[in-house]
């Protein structure tokens, strides 16, 4: 295989038209890895992948990012999807970073939730990428992607949307330095 394409939050909506498009667009030679919350809604997806491109590999993996994951817990769960996946013949690498959550709430309601959402839309995808990092070194693919998927309405002020806008802010910002 020459390229593996990772996509988070592929199970519905925008994750799993990046998903699909891109398997029509690279037929053959790639690994995809689905990843998101709802494994029957990704196992759906991962067949319609599959009959769409016989020709590449298609794994998925239910990871809830609401959960405090490490990057150690992250890098066992994606070693496991990749048992039988010979990965030294990667020479693209290609991340979607999608998943995420949308909270209408007002910042007076500061409690647990915007901690849990702050735990999905930012620090998942800081221990995603430092999990990346290690699992597939710039060295070994020097030809990688790391794609933000993030709503414009996030860098809008908008009353009720606080926790949601400064969150994916936070992320945009962080994902533009890694450039």
């Amino acid at each position: 295989m020459q390229r593996l394409i990772i996509v988070t939050g592929a199970s519905r909506g925008i994750g799993a038209t990046i998903a699909i498009h891109a398997n029509q667009k690279f037929s053959s030679n790639t690994i995809f890895l689905l990843i998101a919350r709802d494994q029957e809604k990704l196992s759906d997806v991962k067949s319609q992948m599959e009959s769409q491109s016989p020709l590449n590999v298609i794994l998925s993996m239910s990871i809830d990012f609401a959960l405090d994951l490490n990057k150690d817990q992250i890098i066992t769960l994606i070693q496991e999807n990749f048992a039988d996946i010979q990965l030294n013949n990667i020479k693209e690498l290609l991340i979607f970073y999608n998943h995420g959550t949308l909270r209408l709430e007002p910042i007076e309601s500061a409690d647990e939730t915007k901690k849990k959402e702050f735990q999905i839309n930012v620090f998942s995808v800081w221990t995603l990428i430092c999990a990346f990092k290690d699992l597939f070194p710039i060295e070994k693919i020097p030809l990688q992607y790391h794609i933000n998927i993030s709503s414009l309405m996030a860098t809008l002020a908008l009353k009720n949307y606080s926790s949601y806008c400064t969150s994916k802010v936070l992320l945009w910002k962080f994902i533009r330095k890694l450039i």
